[in-house]
């Protein structure tokens, strides 16, 4: 009874792992696809940091008025959320991708790359 099921799992492993070059294309996928999130983040953080200073320089000056002042603090709001939404994403992209089969922390371990093409599908 034992061997019988030793064997049933031994093959049912072996039939569901995939080959090593399809888990290297799965991972080079997954690599890509984060390298896009990490630049979304780095974008909306440069708009962050835009708008906070365009906050702060207004708060300096005091001369904005009306719809100026309004259009300030309406970026710096669009920007807080932007920045909050990419975060989100990451996270969520980097849980999803754990669940997938991508290594814990892999993509720490490693520098994104620089992409300027959208992600390919696999």
């Amino acid at each position: 009874m034992r061997a019988a099921f030793g064997l049933a799992l031994a093959s049912a492993l072996l039939v569901s792992a995939p080959s090593p070059g399809a888990q290297d294309a799965k991972l080079r996928h997954f690599e890509t696809l984060y390298a896009h999130k990490v630049d979304e983040l780095e974008k909306a953080q440069a708009r962050q940091r835009a708008a906070d200073i365009a906050y702060q320089k207004m708060r300096h000056r005091r001369n904005e008025r009306g719809a100026t002042k309004a259009a300030i603090v309406a970026e710096r709001q669009a920007a807080a959320v932007e920045l909050e939404e990419a975060e989100k994403a990451l996270a969520d992209f980097e849980k999803q991708s754990w669940l997938d089969g991508v290594p814990p922390g892999w993509f720490r371990e490693r520098p994104a790359p620089r992409m300027d093409a959208p992600p390919a599908s696999p």
